[in-house]
């Protein structure tokens, strides 16, 4: 199934200093706004793309700057016909050899 890239942009950001908002679990809460801004400074473009799969509604988020304007990419499946291949190859060896 194809997907359309993720871009994330934040056109205007928010002016309130991170350093003087209130951590909480996920980020920091802003109380200019009253929301909670998530810090995804750290995760993956797997892990923001997830978060924002499940956020309903708007997201305040804290992003670096190599995160922005470029295509998120999402985790990738594990090509199971090489695993397929692999035993297969493994098992004919093994036949090969008793025989």
């Amino acid at each position: 199934m194809l997907q359309c890239p993720t871009l994330v942009r934040i056109p205007q950001p928010c002016a309130e200093s991170w350093d003087a908002m209130t951590p909480t679990a996920t980020g920091r809460h802003c109380a200019a706004c009253q929301k909670t801004v998530v810090d995804f400074t750290l995760k993956t473009d797997a892990e923001i793309l997830a978060a924002l799969r499940q956020a309903s509604g708007q997201t305040c988020g804290r992003l670096r700057a190599d995160q922005l304007a470029r295509p998120l990419v999402p985790a990738t499946q594990p090509n199971r016909w090489r695993s397929w291949l692999g035993a297969m190859l493994a098992v004919g060896e093994c036949s090969a050899a008793a025989g």
